[in-house]
C-alpha cells in the first residue's frame, strides 16, 4: 500500500532507529510531507476535524499506532479523554 503513494517500509527505518534511541528531534527532521500525509498529528483540536473528514470520505476505522511522540502515555490519555469520546 505504501508503494502506491511513493513510499516503502524502508523509508521509515532511519526514523525508527532515531526513535528507539530517544532522538526525537532527529527522527522528526527525517519525516517528509508524504509521510505526514499518512498520519494524524497535532493536538486533539487539530486531529478531530481530520478524523471527521476521513469519516465523511467513507473511512470506517482509524488505527492508532506509533510513534506516539516523546510522551506516549500523555498521547494515549489525550486520545482516551478527548478524541475518542468526541466520536461516541
Amino acid at each position: 500500500a505504501l508503494n502506491t503513494i511513493g513510499l516503502s517500509v524502508k523509508d521509515f527505518d532511519r526514523i525508527k532507529t532515531r526513535i528507539s534511541e530517544g532522538q526525537y528531534a532527529e527522527a522528526e527532521s527525517l519525516v517528509t510531507e508524504r509521510m505526514l500525509g499518512l498520519a494524524l498529528v497535532g493536538t486533539p483540536k487539530q486531529v478531530i476535524p481530520r478524523i471527521e473528514r476521513l469519516l465523511e470520505s467513507g473511512i470506517t476505522q482509524v488505527s492508532v499506532g506509533g510513534p506516539l511522540g516523546p510522551d506516549p502515555r500523555k498521547t494515549i490519555e489525550l486520545l482516551g479523554d478527548r478524541v475518542i469520546p468526541y466520536f461516541r
